[in-house]
Parts: C-alpha cells; structure tokens; sequence
C-alpha cells in the first residue's frame, strides 16, 4: 500500500520541483530502499518531501530544461555526501537544539507555499502574476477561466480523501482515491481533457538508466545542496525522534543522517531528486 501510494507523491514532487515528474519517482526506487537498510530509525520512511522538492526547484529555477538531468546528479549526490559527513561525525545531536515552535513554523510556511505552487494545475487556470500569492488572489478572480474536468477531478480527489479517512479503510485512503480518479479519467468521456503525466513526459520501461555526476557543477552546488541538506536532516529528525523503534528507545539522529546520506548518493547515480 504505501508502494503504490508513494507513486502519485513522488511524481507530484518532481512537479513541485518543476523537473520531469519521472525523477520523482526515481528518488524512490534507490533512495528509499537503500536508506532504509541503513537508518536508525525503523519506521521512518525515507523518500522526497515537499520542501526538498521545493528547494531544489528554487536552484533548477534558471536552469536549461535540457540539463536539468546533469544538474540534479551532482546536486543530489552533494546532499547525500554532506548527509553522511554529518552522520560519521555524529552531529544528530544538534537537532536537540531546534525548538518546536521553529519546526512547527518551518512545516506551516511550507504547506502554504506547496498549495500556493499546485493552484495553477489543480484549476487549468495559469495566471500570469508573479507573485504566488498574487496568482492564488488572480485565480480566484477568474475561476470562470478554470479547466472545469481539471478542477473538478482535483477537488474529487481530495474530497475522496477526506471522506475515506473519517472510515476503517483510512489506511487506503491515498490508494484509494488514485485508482478511482485515474479510472474516472481513462473511461469517462467528461475527463478527456485532463492532462496525465504521459502527456507531460514519456515514462520510460524497465529500469532508470545510470547517471554518471558532471564534477566541473560542484563548485556552483555545493552551497544550494548544503541548505538542502540540513533542510532534508531538520525534517527528519523531526519525525523520527517523535516515535520510537519497535524495542522502545529512540533512534539515533546521526545514524538515519547516515542513512539518508547513503539513499541520496544511491539516488543521485540515477537521477533522482533529493
């Protein structure tokens, strides 16, 4: 179930990061499966968030679309680097020092600039202001505008949502909705419009192909994959020292940042997302 959950999530970040969704999904297939073999943490699930999404989207931003590919390689592969140079050196320690209030601030800002950044997509309606929080305001002014089957399958698909997690399958919910969304799309004719993700790129068959990191980029990504880093690391430590393993303690923090840091390097060699 979450396999087949993570799927819709991690094209959806590739969106957020504004790079084919596919490099989303990568992020998963070597990411998550390596990291979870060496974090401390059990039951966190290692994969690609909303702000790392984001973040790197900030740094792709002015980039060539065509090298977006050679750019993610070495910016993901510096983020697992600097990740495992924090876990051999045991800095977990340091995430002791964030207060609540700080994450919980953190983790709002961010929800509000992901729905801010997805408006234009969920309505059809791609206003021209420059501002996000100008384009929300315009596009609210011209929902006259919107792509109705586009508006109405989004709004479908999170009312699905809400509506199965009040019931005892809250477990598939996300599954739920996506399959019957995605089956209201294929068969009925009123959703012929909206777009898919094969309508934005071609997904490939069998197995992503391995990347090989372009070092003369470093020097430019070097500080972008920094910030990412701790950003990814905060996040983290947030969720894992807030449930414990099955055998009672508490994971360690500089083991799941060398965890992390060993899923990214992994991912990086096929162009995942960090």
């Amino acid at each position: 179930v979450m396999a087949a959950a993570t799927v819709p999530g991690s094209l959806a970040n590739g969106v957020l990061a504004g790079v084919n969704p596919v490099y989303g999904l990568f992020s998963t297939i070597a990411g998550t499966t390596v990291a979870a073999v060496f974090t401390s943490s059990v039951i966190m699930n290692v994969d690609t968030t909303g702000a790392t999404a984001l973040a790197a989207g900030e740094i792709l931003g002015e980039v060539d679309p065509a090298l977006h590919l050679e750019y993610l390689v070495v910016l993901t592969l510096l983020v697992g680097s600097f990740m495992l140079l924090f876990g051999i050196l045991k800095l977990g320690f340091l995430t002791r020092f964030i207060s609540n209030a700080v994450f919980t601030g953190f983790m709002s800002g961010l929800g509000v600039i992901t729905i801010l950044s997805q408006i234009g997509d969920l309505t059809g309606y791609y206003s021209p202001a420059r501002n996000k929080v100008f384009q929300a305001v315009d596009t609210l002014f011209n929902l006259q505008n919107s792509d109705l089957a586009t508006f109405g399958i989004g709004l479908l698909s999170m009312l699905l949502i809400l509506l199965i997690l009040r019931t005892r399958f809250e477990r598939y919910a996300f599954l739920i909705a996506m399959v019957l969304t995605s089956i209201m799309v294929a068969l009925l004719p009123l959703f012929e419009g909206v777009a898919t993700v094969g309508d934005v790129t071609q997904i490939p068959r069998g197995f992503p192909a391995l990347q090989l990191p372009n070092f003369s980029l470093v020097p430019a990504l070097i500080l972008p994959a920094l910030a990412i880093a701790i950003i990814a690391l905060v996040q983290g430590a947030g969720v894992s020292q807030t449930i414990p393993n099955p055998d009672g303690n508490y994971p360690d923090p500089s083991g799941d940042f060398r965890g992390q840091g060993l899923g990214n390097i992994a991912t990086s060699f096929i162009g995942g997302l960090p």
